[in-house]
């Protein structure tokens, strides 16, 4: 079976999403289950080795009662340790916010089994969620008992694994590897795409493409992100009520969202994460459906609309100022492996100041992103990546009245 994830902390840095909070839930999930399983463990086999010295003519009683405390303590400071990372859990499960709180209450009403809701159809607890009046999040960090919360997160666990192990995800995933070489390759060709991107997306074969964990992926509002420093690309699990289902919606995810992913694997960083978005997602769509020089999502032909705001706040600074810059010269700087060092990047940056008659262009409008940004966090909207889609809404409403009077900035 293939490791989930690496046994280091990940830090996803601004440009693929934003890093998830304290350990994933994954792995605190296998660590409490991994306890539990230890106890079991320990508990049964120590019990047999007792029963055998009692057993054997050469055994006193002193040493029955010394294995029987032994076993004893070890089952004990094993159920311990597993009582103080399922309070952790509990008190991670508490600690969320609402809109976290309201994406995990959706996303188990919609996959969990009813078998989760109690050990036993006559729990009280078990009314209560059938009839809605108490939530998810509600009861498993305050409500449920040791044995239930255990129950879910081993159910968290096998849902995972059942995905990440699945044949026919895993075919996929090599289809999308060959498609993701073929159409890289046909960009170079066809002059939108950086000579030396071809060679760095044959490194995809050595790319690891994992399930994401719902707590840093459906929680966070995040489609998938690349693990810094690793070879390793997360995609958002797949929801439904069966593992069939879960694994054709994981698998959807996949085609949707993998080559976005593999870009920003492969290509440089372009310093700000609104436009390594716009131009992740516009390569991607490109690479899928053609049509490389139309920007704006609306007028590509079966676009989904994903990052439609960063992607319409480019064209604009593309198609706006006193001279049109042609969207492969963006492109062209995005999938050059030296990211913000290339040559090709240069000649974007300089481009943009010379069609808007200023310096450092794309600075300004970072900073008036983040000043929206720094405005918004102190309103209503609560999660980073509303507050981000909202900046650059407010920028690009603001850039649009301004274009329509003058050429600034």
């Amino acid at each position: 079976m293939q490791t989930l994830y690496p046994n280091t902390a990940p830090q996803v840095p601004p440009s693929f999403s934003h890093e998830p909070e304290g350990e994933r839930m994954y792995w605190l999930s296998n660590l409490v289950v991994d306890l539990e399983k230890q106890r079991i463990a320990r508990a049964n086999k120590l019990g047999i080795e007792a029963t055998g010295a009692f057993l054997d003519e050469n055994s006193s009683k002193l040493e029955v009662e010394n294995s029987d405390i032994t076993a004893d303590k070890e089952e004990h400071k094993l159920e311990t340790l597993r009582d103080i990372f399922l309070d952790k859990v509990r008190n991670k499960l508490a600690g969320l916010t609402d809109s976290k709180r309201q994406r995990l209450d959706s996303y188990l009403d919609k996959s969990a089994p009813k078998s989760l809701y109690a050990l036993n159809r006559e729990d009280t607890d078990y009314e209560n969620l059938e009839s809605g009046s108490i939530s998810w999040t509600t009861w498993l960090s305050k409500d449920s008992t040791n044995d239930q919360l255990l129950k879910f997160l081993d159910w968290h666990i096998d849902t995972l694994e059942q995905q990440q192990n699945s044949e026919q995800v895993e075919r996929l995933i090599t289809q999308q590897r060959k498609e993701y070489k073929k159409g890289v390759k046909k960009g170079v060709r066809e002059g939108w795409l950086h000579k030396d991107a071809a060679m760095a997306a044959t490194k995809v074969d050595n790319v690891h493409i994992l399930v994401g964990d719902i707590f840093d992926t459906i929680l966070e509002d995040n489609g998938g992100y690349v693990i810094t420093g690793s070879n390793v690309v997360v995609i958002s699990p797949g929801v439904g009520a069966t593992p069939k289902s879960r694994e054709r919606n994981f698998m959807r995810k996949i085609f949707a969202g993998l080559k976005h992913e593999l870009n920003h694997k492969n290509f440089g960083f372009m310093a700000y994460r609104w436009l390594d978005e716009a131009l992740a997602e516009h390569v991607s769509q490109s690479l899928k459906n053609g049509f490389p020089e139309e920007l704006l999502p609306f007028n590509r032909p079966k676009d989904p609309g994903i990052y439609k705001e960063e992607r319409s706040l480019l064209h604009g600074l593309l198609n706006y100022g006193n001279k049109k810059i042609p969207v492969s010269v963006a492109t062209r700087a995005y999938s050059d492996p030296r990211g913000t060092k290339g040559k090709s990047y240069k000649v974007f940056s300089q481009l943009l100041d010379e069609s808007w008659g200023s310096t450092n262009v794309l600075d300004q409008v970072q900073g008036k992103i983040e000043a929206y940004e720094t405005e918004l966090e102190q309103g209503t909207v609560t999660t980073l990546m509303d507050i981000r889609g909202q900046a650059v809404k407010m920028l690009i409403a603001e850039f649009n009245k301004a274009s329509n009077a003058t050429k600034s900035l």
